[in-house]
Formats: C-alpha cells, structure tokens, sequence
C-alpha cells in the first residue's frame, strides 16, 4: 500500500476514534466504584488532612483512612495499642515577630508536627463499616492475573499504579458497580505495571496533561480493553473510560500516529502478560 494511502488510512480511523469520543458528554462521567473514605480523615474532628499529609497518610497501606493523635483517642475513649508506629503530619502555627527593617511586628508561618496512629492500631473504636457488593471474582482470570506476577494490593480508594514501589494499589471487588468494571480497572493498572523499568521499560515519567501521560493513558486503556476481550470479558468501553482519553483528544487531532504507537504498545503489554502465564505455569 503507498505511503499517501495509509496516511489516509491511518487519519480516517483516527477520526472515527475522535468522533466516538465526543459523543461521550462529561456529565455522563461516573467513577467505577465507590470509596470508603479516599481523603485521610481525623477520626475525632472528622477534618479532611490536606496538603502532604493527604499524601503520605494515603500511602500509609491501611484500609481506613482514619487517624488521631494518642491523647485524641483517648478523648473518646479508644487506647493506642502497645508498640504502634505513629506517623507524622505536619501543621502551621503562626509566629509574631518584629520585622528587622521597618521593627514593625509581623506573622510567619512555623512548621509544627504531631504524630497521628490509624484506627486499626487502637482497642475501642469500630470505624463505619460501609456493606460491599456481592461481586463474583472469576477464577481463570484471577488466575491470569495472578500468573502475571506483579504485585496488587486491595483495600485502597483509588485504582493506581506506584512506579516508586512497583505496586498495583485497587479498591476491594465489592467497591466495584460489577464484576467486569473491576477487571477493566484491574488491567488497566496492570498495563501501566508492565512499563515498570523492570518489564518494558516505557516512559513513566509523563506529567499530568501532557503527550506523554496522555500515551500512557491510552496504553493502558487499550491494554486493558485487550485483556478483556482475550479472556471473554465484556470489553465495551464504560462511559468514563471514554471520558478519560477524551481529555486528550487535542493530541489525537494533531497527531495521527499517536493512537497506532498507543495500540502497539498495548499490544506488547498484553504479549508480556500472557508470556508471564506461559513462564509460571511452565514453573509450576
């Protein structure tokens, strides 16, 4: 086939994927699954942490999101278990001060930090227990998934991928609207996983809004959608799938390539995936 003739090819698919997007209104965004408290929270003010606390209490590995400090539990009665690990916040006092220059009295911040424990390292409190779905796992898939040895731990608020630490982060099953929006969100993390620069090596650095966390996305959206059809999973794109690479349709407009490199790529993460299947059923 000429050159000009797969350009033109390559542009009229690119255009159907543009215009399949756009029907997708923003409205219509809903998120897969519900949370159990996404923002770490205090158990004693019931006040959101902000800022960097949010951040490294979010990655502290418990299920509950909720902390206190030692003398805040036992103002309600609950009791620090003997030998748990506290983990710092930080917090702002302000400091009056009298400016060198003009001596007249002015305000600085002045960093502060109390040490806070989670919930489930105290006796006396149960945290609000929110009933899951009743969704069935489906054994050849997790069978798949557990071949593909990466590492996935369940009981967090948000679906991510953490290069830093090379762990799949997942809400539980029963977090999930289904069955099958669970594997969607499953394999799409575990297609970011494989970029790891212990697998494929991709480019993992991209920032938010960028080209190259947009090529990323749609790896692992094209991943995942792969995944799914291979093993007989219903892989029609959810509405907020949809939305999600909407985003970056911007990129898809001016670059017609971009969503051909996306797909081969997706396609070698699912080949690494079922590689890893041969290699540990051989193993086992």
């Amino acid at each position: 086939m000429k050159t000009n003739n797969i350009d033109n090819l390559r542009q009229r698919i690119t255009d159907r994927i543009i215009e399949q997007l756009e029907t997708c209104e923003s409205s219509d965004y809903s998120q897969p699954w519900f949370t159990l408290g996404e923002i770490p929270k205090n158990a004693v003010t019931h006040k959101q942490y902000h800022g960097i606390n949010t951040l490294w209490l979010g990655l502290s590995g418990f299920n509950t999101l909720e902390f206190a400090t030692y003398k805040q539990w036992e103002s309600i009665g609950a009791q620090v278990q003997k030998g748990s690990k506290g983990y710092p916040v930080i917090f702002y006092k302000t400091l009056k001060i009298k400016d060198k220059v003009t001596e007249e009295d002015k305000t600085i911040p002045l960093m502060r930090y109390s040490t806070v424990f989670n919930c489930s390292q105290v006796d006396g409190y149960e945290p609000k227990i929110i009933p899951l779905n009743d969704n069935k796992s489906i054994e050849h898939v997790d069978s798949f998934i557990y071949n593909s040895d990466i590492n996935i731990k369940h009981g967090f608020d948000r679906a991510c991928f953490i290069p830093s630490i090379n762990q799949v982060h997942m809400p539980e099953l029963g977090q999930f609207k289904d069955t099958n929006n669970y594997y969607s969100v499953l394999f799409h993390e575990l297609t970011h996983a494989t970029g790891h620069k212990s697998r494929l090596d991709r480019n993992m650095n991209g920032c938010y809004g960028g080209k190259d966390y947009a090529y990323e996305e749609l790896i692992a959206e094209l991943g995942s959608a792969f995944n799914m059809g291979s093993l007989k999973l219903d892989s029609t794109p959810r509405d907020d799938h949809a939305i999600y690479i909407k985003s970056w349709l911007r990129i898809l407009r001016k670059d017609n390539k971009f969503i051909f490199s996306a797909a081969a790529k997706a396609q070698a993460a699912v080949d690494y995936l079922v590689e890893m299947q041969e290699k540990n059923r051989r193993a086992a």
